[in-house]
C-alpha cells in the first residue's frame, strides 16, 4: 500500500497514511479537527545504489559488486544475463 501525505487546511496539521489505490479517491479526515484533508505532493522515497557488497550468487566465489549496473555487466561477461 502506498504513502500518501495529506495537510488540514483548517488545523494546519500534515498526516501520511497508508491507502489502498481502492481508496485513493475516498475523501479522508484530519485526526484532529475532523475537516476534510488535502492530499499534498511530497517527494518519493528513493533507495540510492551507491553501497559496495560481496554477492555470493553470481558464481562459485564471492564477487565485489559496486553498482546494480555493475552487478548486470558481470551478469553479462560471464554469459548469465537474460536480455
Amino acid at each position: 500500500m502506498p504513502n500518501y501525505e495529506f495537510f488540514c487546511t483548517f488545523c494546519s496539521r500534515r498526516t501520511e497514511k497508508r491507502l489502498k489505490l481502492a481508496d485513493f479517491d475516498e475523501p479522508q479526515q484530519c485526526h484532529e479537527c475532523g475537516n476534510v484533508l488535502r492530499r499534498v505532493i511530497s517527494g518519493a522515497n528513493v533507495i540510492c545504489d551507491l553501497t559496495p557488497y560481496m554477492d555470493g550468487n553470481i558464481g562459485h566465489e564471492p564477487v565485489y559488486v559496486k553498482s546494480k549496473q555493475h552487478r548486470a555487466e558481470i551478469l553479462k561477461d560471464r554469459g548469465l544475463a537474460i536480455l
